[in-house]
């Protein structure tokens, strides 16, 4: 092999440069943010004669383990991409809030570090229940957002900022508005 000054100091120089992209890149290993996302839970309504009070809910098992993993991956914020509920009642929004407080109690993860809800109604949320004689999401989306899950201040476009990061969530129906909202809130977002 033969080995001049020039390709010694081009193959030292190439080792720095992979060891130098190698060291950012195991500082780069540990993100700023971590989000769990899932959509269509269909949370719904088993009509069980014998619980009185939440008449046998079922289809949350997956939501809950989904949301059991993203706690253990250590997730600083949770998106559920609408349709928490199958027919839009009340009590099926109910039964998202139920597995979300099992598995983040008072909205902590691991450590009890603090986990952000970022919720937003699907078109299931705008049905308005199979029972019309019973509340449903419809009827007060805020007003149902506070007491199944918890979540203060919601509206039909809404802005929440997570570890510095902007999530503009687009409930339902309302994506016709987006772009009026997002020009008459661009000083509240960031520019890249």
């Amino acid at each position: 092999m033969d080995l001049n000054r020039r390709a010694f100091l081009g193959g030292l120089g190439a080792t720095f440069a992979v060891r130098s992209v190698l060291a950012a890149a195991k500082r780069l290993e540990t993100p700023r943010l971590r989000v769990g996302i899932v959509s269509d839970v269909h949370a719904q309504h088993a009509y069980d004669p014998n619980d009185k009070k939440h008449q046998g809910y079922f289809s949350t098992g997956t939501l809950e383990k989904a949301l059991a993993y993203f706690k253990e991956q250590g997730v600083d914020a949770v998106v559920i991409a609408g349709d928490m509920t199958q027919f839009g009642g009340l009590c099926e929004l109910e039964a998202t809030g139920i597995s979300w407080r099992r598995i983040f109690p008072d909205d902590k993860g691991l450590g009890g570090k603090p986990v952000e809800k970022l919720f937003i109604c699907g078109n299931h949320e705008g049905m308005g229940g199979l029972d019309k004689k019973k509340p449903s999401v419809r009827q007060d989306p805020a007003a149902a957002f506070k007491s199944a899950l918890g979540i203060e201040g919601y509206e039909p476009i809404m802005c929440r900022k997570v570890n510095g990061y902007t999530f503009v969530l687009v409930n339902w129906g309302h994506e016709k508005d987006a772009g009026k909202w997002i020009a008459a809130h661009a000083r509240e977002l960031p520019k890249d």
